[in-house]
């Protein structure tokens, strides 16, 4: 048998939860991957110039002249299974974890060994489902523009392999702006049940985020110190430092160092346009004396965060801290705690609490940063930023200029996931704004159209997820928009999302009432945003009285045409029409061409019970309140 040694890109991929698919339906399972492998794998495995080296039940291996090559592979594999996995129900999916590595191989015969080998398999078990790692040298290799980015997630040491590999996941969406809210966390369904208020509110300071993604390689990769220097750190880039806790107290060591880890890569989560880099080097040694600005240059980040375990009595507080490299000044701060008896079991709320407030504080930085930079650019990006700016939803000449913004960005770069969400959510505002329409099927299926494309660019980006949920909401496909919420949930935790708009539609307003106590809870404060859920829920349920409080106090946050229409109905169910008749003044002063019949034709939900909630509880009100037919 003839040996031989050569150099190529080795790929390894596995099925995640095979043996849980296998026992549910063994004889379905098998079918369905062999369908896969015939449709899809092998013709893209032979597109690309690659090579089946050989096959197991869920794994593969695959070797590729290139880097390229392979990369590209995988990526249009997960992408495709992305978007056959929408209507399947999670525990029922197949996803692939794919890695792959660029090394020196030993070939016998059609069989591939060694340590080239060993790491693409390693890399592949560090994958989550449906995603990629790469070790850093397909990472440099890769020069052409595959419409992803890469997550340094730093050296990780894996079995059976002595030294510690430098690790890059794949996000397979390129600039899928996080769109974290200036003042708080993501709220659920604000002002019109806008979605779009959701996953964009902070629109304009995701400006720049591939471009800051795209000079964060480059720079790394033309290996000169004194050309970065230059340039500076790019925009959207930290490092999150190890966190510090009281000498003594392991209890509190080690969560410190626990919160190290998961917060990094919960940020990662969050913030995918990002580029989130973890300690490594001096900056890993905790207690010494850090220089932020040389530890900037070094490591090639704007933005560091610090933070600090102690405890405080029965609680243990954490405090985080947000610093700019550029300037060496901190920017912000923020303290969050949990019950030092609840440790364990509020581990995980814990980070998404430090999750949030670190992303809030990063986001404001760079909205801040943002304001300063010129407007008349025509890149991708910052079209999309400019169409931000003006989407306000407030009429529909604005709504559609910003469409126009999104779709010239979308020309530039049709791989720019928050061009193809900002464009769905015009429509979506469009929707539920224009009740001279009615219920428009084709801009119904152009949201449907826009929200699958973000999805395909980028199935882990959670604001993707969320926009789809708001598309298959308008279709009244109730159980696969749920499932699309139940995934944003998960990829970000730290959103703390609630179903609301769902629950609305769906004839659960008093669950609405229980959604929100939740996420304040897991807050750890009351959020202003969701008063007018609350306002809109005690409506539905005929609880005028608790309502009209709720909606008096969501106005000083939510000026939109909803919460006036809900104070229209619920003054003039109580008797009082001269209130009712002022809230009618500023209801038709917003939607001047809104009449009771238009409102029923646009048939926001089928179900049942919000229809009956509907007519007993708004509509009755509003006929009471003189409002035209």
């Amino acid at each position: 048998m003839s040996v031989s040694r050569r150099l190529v890109a080795v790929v390894v991929a596995d099925v995640a939860g095979y043996s849980r698919l296998m026992e549910r339906d063994e004889a379905g399972t098998h079918e369905r991957l062999r369908a896969l492998h015939s449709e899809l794998i092998a013709p893209k495995i032979a597109e690309h110039g690659g090579r089946t080296v050989k096959t197991s039940g869920d794994g593969m291996l695959l070797e590729f002249a290139s880097a390229t090559s392979a990369l590209r592979c995988a990526v249009e594999i997960q992408r495709e299974m992305g978007v056959r996995n929408l209507y399947v129900a999670p525990d029922e999916r197949i996803e692939f974890r794919i890695g792959i590595n660029l090394g020196d191989i030993i070939v016998e015969g059609d069989d591939i060994i060694g340590d080239g080998v060993n790491v693409a398999a390693r890399l592949e078990t560090l994958a989550q489902p449906g995603g990629i790692c790469v070790a850093s040298a397909v990472w440099e290799q890769v020069h052409e523009d595959l419409g992803v980015e890469f997550v340094d997630s730093g050296e990780q040491h894996v079995k059976n392999i002595s030294k510690p590999i430098r690790v890059f996941r794949v996000a397979l969406g390129k600039g899928s702006a996080a769109k974290a809210p200036l003042k708080g966390p993501q709220s659920a369904a604000t002002k019109r049940f806008t979605g779009r208020r959701i996953a964009m509110i902070g629109g304009a300071i995701a400006v720049l985020a591939v471009i800051g993604v795209g000079i964060s390689q480059w720079l790394q990769r033309q290996g000169s110190a004194g050309s970065a220097a230059a340039a500076g750190p790019p925009p959207r880039s930290l490092m999150v430092l190890p966190f510090s806790a009281a000498a003594g107290d392991a209890a509190l060591g080690t969560l410190a160092d626990s919160l190290t880890g998961d917060v990094t890569r919960a940020l990662a989560n969050s913030v995918r346009d990002a580029r989130i880099a973890a300690a490594s080097g001096a900056a890993a040694e905790k207690g010494k004396p850090i220089d932020e600005r040389a530890l900037g240059r070094d490591a090639n980040v704007r933005y560091l965060v610090a933070g600090d375990v102690r405890g405080s009595g029965d609680d243990i507080v954490v405090n985080v801290r947000l610093t700019d490299t550029t300037t060496g000044k901190e920017l912000g701060s923020e303290r969050r705690t949990i019950a030092r008896t609840r440790t364990v079991e509020d581990h995980d709320l814990l980070v998404a609490r430090v999750t949030a407030a670190t992303r809030v504080m990063f986001q404001n930085a760079e909205g801040r940063r943002i304001a300063g930079l010129p407007l008349d650019t025509n890149d991708a990006q910052s079209l999309v930023a400019r169409a931000d700016a003006i989407f306000t939803e407030e009429d529909l000449a604005t709504t559609r200029a910003a469409r126009k913004l999104y779709e010239q960005a979308r020309e530039r770069d049709p791989t720019l996931v928050a061009a193809w969400i900002g464009h769905m959510y015009t429509l979506w505002s469009e929707h539920w704004s224009d009740f001279a329409a009615g219920r428009n099927e084709a801009l119904l299926a152009e949201i449907d159209s826009d929200s699958r494309r973000a999805i395909a660019l980028d199935d882990r980006d959670a604001n993707a997820w969320n926009a789809r949920k708001n598309a298959l909401a308008l279709q009244w496909q109730w159980k696969a928009a749920f499932e699309a919420f139940d995934r944003a949930a998960a990829l970000d935790p730290s959103s703390f999302r609630a179903p609301i708009l769902l629950l609305f539609l769906t004839g659960r307003s008093a669950e609405v009432l229980q959604a929100v106590t939740k996420h304040n809870a897991m807050l750890g404060k009351a959020d202003p945003a969701y008063l007018f859920d609350a306002c809109h829920a005690y409506v539905h349920l005929g609880r005028y009285k608790e309502g009209i409080d709720e909606c008096e106090r969501a106005v000083a946050d939510n000026n939109d045409y909803w919460v006036y229409l809900d104070l229209t109905a619920a003054y003039a169910q109580t008797g009082d029409l001269v209130r009712a008749a002022v809230a009618k003044a500023q209801l038709m002063k917003r939607v001047p061409d809104f009449t009771i019949s238009r409102l029923e034709a646009k048939k926001f939900s089928n179900h049942p019970v919000w229809i009956e909630e509907i007519r007993t509880h708004f509509i009755a009100g509003l006929r009471k309140a003189g409002v035209p037919e």
